[in-house]
């Protein structure tokens, strides 16, 4: 843990815990997704049961809402996060199966779609954690394995490739999310050529 803190991997967390919700992957993926903690959002667990999507909307609904002509894009490793947790206004909606999967299928789509919103999930990472601890060996190596998918999934940057890519006019891109509760922006692009 102490190589994670140097590096700026580990810091203190005001992550919510029981009795709020139970700290897995159902309720921590919804508040990346909505924006709000399990408490507003009302996903506490695996079971999905009554999620409170009217008031608290995936980021990918509430783009859809304020841009009804926009595309977007979520690829998932696990099922639950194209599934379920991004709701049916996401125009695409891919499962990964598996981290390398999930990577060539988000390439692919980046590569030959033209998504204004993208949202992709690898899976590893959070497998390692619950199945070894983020003290783990596990752990420490799928942070290793997932930074060069993150980087393959994103379209090339060479001249040729933004050329070439139906994507090309599309020079101002966020690869990163809004803070967690903060506002939703889209950032500036012209329209595709």
């Amino acid at each position: 843990m102490a190589r994670f803190a140097a590096t700026g991997l580990s810091a203190a967390s005001d992550l919510y815990s029981t009795p709020m919700a139970q700290t897995v992957s159902g309720a921590g993926w919804s508040t990346i997704a909505t924006g709000a903690w399990p408490d507003k959002h009302n996903v506490v667990d695996h079971s999905f049961a009554k999620p409170n999507d009217e008031y608290y909307p995936d980021s990918m609904s509430r783009l859809e809402a304020a841009s009804p002509r926009s595309s977007m894009l979520v690829v998932g490793t696990w099922n639950p996060i194209p599934d379920t947790i991004f709701g049916k206004a996401t125009d695409l909606r891919v499962r990964g199966g598996n981290d390398a999967d999930t990577t060539a299928k988000a390439a692919d789509d980046l590569k030959n779609g033209n998504p204004d919103a993208t949202f992709v999930h690898l899976d590893d990472i959070d497998g390692a954690g619950h199945s070894a601890g983020s003290s783990s060996a596990a752990y420490a190596t799928a942070h290793t394995t997932a930074a060069p998918r993150r980087s393959s999934a994103r379209p090339s940057s060479s001249p040729a490739a933004r050329a070439s890519s139906p994507r090309a006019a599309r020079t101002s891109r966020s690869w990163t999310s809004p803070p967690l509760g903060g506002p939703l922006t889209t950032p500036a692009c012209p329209p595709a050529a």
